[in-house]
Order: structure tokens, then C-alpha cells, then sequence
């Protein structure tokens, strides 16, 4: 008796590069700048597998080679690389990803809380100051105490009353200060508004406001 063998053989590749993305996109839509790793897989072929390879974007470093994704917990720039492979082993068109991971909030200088005085009718209250990695924070008031007294210019922090005050008072007010990837840190400003401010005295010479009411 002759036996008969036969064997098919997959030597096609899967037709569709990849459409992963990242699952959030956080703070500005669309920059690629965000403080959560995630990714959305994308569709695949009937049969086929999704493969992801990570590398460091700034020194070109491979950090996990083709396999299943593994993202990144170490802020940084990277590149990541999305393909698809049938049972055969062929695989498609690669699919690049470039992202930022940034999962640190802004800090204030002045801390979370500060206080300050203002002279009545000044209506430069305050300027806030906060540092992040990212250079391009953004200042906004939240919807909490006398906030609605208040302008804020949203790229220097400069803190300024709609109307220029009359009268001794006291006004509270929380600044927020947000990176591109959308991490914040709030800081909460009393105001205290006097009508004079007091200076200290050295040697005969005014040497600072030390921004305490007279008394």
C-alpha cells in the first residue's frame, strides 16, 4: 500500500496593520501626553494575535520585546510598536505608538495653602507659582469660596479681583494648577484686605513689607 501526506502551508501575512491606541488620553486630547499607560487593543484578524514591543524613546533602549503588552510605571518618553501574527507565525504591518507617561502632579511653591495681604483697591491680589516638569501649566479657579470675585490669567498664575475692593475684608479663594497630562495640585489663598501694610525697620531704614496689617 503507498500512503499519501499532505501539508498546507500559511505563508500570507494578516492584511490589516493594527489600530490599537491609548486607552486615555489625559489632559489635552491628543498630544500624546498622559498620566495612564493603557491601551486599547486593536481589531485583528480571525486567528490572529496581538504583539506589542515597548522601547525607551530617548536612548532607543528595548524594554520588552514582542509579546503581550506590559506597560510602562516609569515616567518617560516612549515608542511603542503594535503588530499582529496569524497561527503561522507570519505578521503584519507594524503599528507605532508614541507616548509620554507624566504621573507627577504640579507643586506650588508657596505650599497647598497660603496666606496674603492686599491693600484696599489693589486689585493684584495674588500671583500663584507652581513647578512641574511640564513647563506649560495651566491656572484655573475652582467653584469654591470666593472664586467669583476673581480673574485668573491661566498661563502666569496672576490672581486679580473683577472689582477693585472698598472696605476691609477677608476672601478665600483655591487656585488650580494643571499639566498637559492632565495632573493637578490645588492650592488654597486667604486674602486678607487692609488698609495699610506694615514695614520693618533696620539700622533707621526700611528694609521689607513684612505684609502685616497695621495695628
Amino acid at each position: 500500500l503507498e500512503s499519501t501526506h499532505s501539508q498546507a502551508y500559511d505563508t500570507l501575512a494578516p492584511t490589516e496593520t493594527p489600530d490599537a491606541r491609548l486607552a486615555e488620553d489625559t489632559g489635552v486630547d491628543g498630544d500624546g501626553i498622559t498620566s495612564v499607560a493603557g491601551i486599547i487593543d486593536p481589531t485583528t484578524n480571525a486567528g490572529a494575535s496581538t504583539q506589542y514591543r515597548l522601547v525607551n524613546a530617548d536612548t532607543g533602549a528595548e524594554l520588552h520585546g514582542w509579546g503581550s503588552y506590559q506597560a510602562p510605571t516609569t515616567d518617560g518618553n516612549y515608542e511603542l510598536y503594535v503588530r499582529q501574527q496569524d497561527a503561522g507565525g507570519n505578521n503584519s504591518a507594524e503599528q507605532r505608538i508614541t507616548f509620554t507617561l507624566d504621573t507627577v502632579a504640579p507643586v506650588f511653591t508657596e505650599g497647598g495653602s497660603h496666606e496674603a495681604y492686599v491693600i484696599i483697591g489693589d486689585d493684584n491680589a495674588y500671583t500663584a507659582v507652581a513647578s512641574d516638569t511640564d513647563s506649560n501649566l495651566v491656572y484655573s479657579l475652582a467653584e469654591t469660596g470666593d472664586w467669583d470675585l476673581f480673574n485668573i490669567d491661566s498661563d502666569s498664575g496672576a490672581l486679580t479681583y473683577k472689582q477693585s475692593t472698598t472696605t476691609a475684608d477677608i476672601h478665600t479663594v483655591t487656585i488650580i494648577a494643571t499639566d498637559r497630562a492632565g495632573n493637578f495640585s490645588e492650592q488654597t489663598v486667604t486674602l486678607n484686605v487692609v488698609a495699610e501694610l506694615t514695614v520693618a525697620i533696620t539700622d533707621d531704614a526700611a528694609s521689607a513689607v513684612t505684609n502685616q496689617p497695621v495695628t
